[in-house]
């Protein structure tokens, strides 16, 4: 988090939760999102993490706030 106490710009986006930060275990999956000074577990369904195949797919023709997604990119 040093990285963003550095920047008071960036601190605000992701303190006001303008933009939200979470971290995923690249082995087991388990998804800790950044709230209120620390990163806590996700639980179940506390927020259920959709899918799609590209950022472009996930925000295409929409505007309004969008939850986390995690972007599954198919390697062929």
């Amino acid at each position: 988090m040093g990285v963003i106490r550095k920047n008071p710009e960036l601190e605000q986006f992701v303190e006001n939760r303008w933009i939200r930060l979470a971290s995923m275990h690249p082995v087991s999956g388990t998804i800790r999102m950044y709230r209120g000074g620390g990163f806590d577990a996700v639980d179940g369904d506390d927020e259920r993490l959709r899918t799609a195949p590209s950022s472009f797919d996930w925000y295409r023709g929409r505007r309004e706030h969008l939850p986390m997604a995690r972007i599954e990119r198919k390697i062929a």
